[in-house]
């Protein structure tokens, strides 16, 4: 039976309101773990609170998210390495769903389903469209929609693509792109996390699926990302 160590990735910047439920909830999940946390220099409790349930803590300049989940990724000793997010819980058997298709040599990267946690009516509607029609969708034409909330990847593998690009956004986007030509990505809906609403709500539904939407395909069809992403607490 292959037996994997892997290693949480988590980028942070002032999130000391959900960081402690997302650890909590990696560090419950079966196995041998480790948690890689590299903040952007937060000014809350985010690195006292990390340290506090056994993360490694890191750090890296706010500005490029994909630098700072590549700096994770690099810093970790699992020979599976998972793209985590903050504000993200991971319920019970999600960490052998996700890493099942690499453990088993049938793909070299994964993507979990993910939804809002807490969800209203429109959020539900939201996260079955993305997950059950725009991922196979994409998937068929060659694309594929991805979140690096909830990613798995071999660790060979990540260091033969060249990892997270060191870019602010749709980093998660453009590391599935070289996945894809270089090796076998899995989708895996029955691998779900559960992500804060904050983002979607206060930017509104609107603005953030057209950001998204945009991001996505400058990301796939010409190489590009947008340049700044502003947090969000």
């Amino acid at each position: 039976m292959y037996i994997a160590m892997i290693t949480f990735t988590i980028p942070t910047y002032n999130e000391e309101k959900y960081i402690g439920k997302c650890l909590d909830s990696l560090f419950k999940q079966k196995g041998k773990i480790e948690a890689i946390v590299v903040d952007s220099y937060s000014n809350d409790k985010t690195v006292k609170i990390a340290e506090e349930y056994g993360a490694k803590v890191l750090f890296d300049p706010f500005g490029k998210t994909g630098r700072s989940r590549d700096k994770a990724m690099r810093a970790g000793k699992g020979n599976i390495l998972l793209s985590c997010s903050a504000d993200a819980v991971y319920p019970e058997g999600w960490l052998e769903r996700i890493t099942a298709p690499i453990r088993a040599k049938k793909a070299d990267a994964v993507i979990g389903s993910l939804y809002i946690d807490k969800s209203n009516a429109i959020e539900e509607l939201g996260g079955h469209i993305i997950n059950s029609v725009l991922l196979p969708a994409t998937s068929v034409l060659k694309l594929m929609y991805a979140n690096a909330d909830n990613m798995a990847i071999e660790r060979k593998f990540y260091y033969k693509i060249g990892g997270f690009p060191h870019v602010m956004t749709a980093e998660d986007a453009m590391l599935v792109r070289a996945a894809r030509k270089h090796g076998r990505v899995a989708y895996c809906k029955d691998a779900f996390a559960f992500t804060s609403p904050r983002r979607v709500r206060e930017w509104g539904y609107l603005r953030f699926t057209l950001f998204h939407t945009r991001n996505f395909l400058e990301a796939n069809l010409l190489n590009r990302t947008h340049d700044s992403y502003e947090p969000i607490r």
